[in-house]
């Protein structure tokens, strides 16, 4: 892959990182005020796939983050 590409494809990448990384801290946000308050069935069910949801884009999030690590790794010196 020619170094441009590669530039390339790290700054999508970096972009697609940045929004799932506001979308973490929304969801965990949301999920956090669920948490908060009245106790009913609807908002524990919301509360269980809020917390499922993070813990999934967390380790995605995490994986992208050494994915592009191990692009700008292959990036050749010059």
């Amino acid at each position: 892959m020619s170094k441009e590409i590669l530039k390339e494809e790290i700054k999508f990448l970096t972009e697609v990182f940045r929004l799932l990384w506001i979308t973490l801290l929304g969801v965990g946000g949301g999920t956090i005020s669920l948490g908060i308050g009245e106790r009913t069935a609807l908002k524990g069910a919301l509360t269980v796939a809020g917390v499922l949801t993070f813990d999934l884009l967390g380790a995605v999030v995490q994986k992208l983050q050494q994915h592009i690590r191990r692009l700008i790794a292959q990036i050749p010196e010059g």
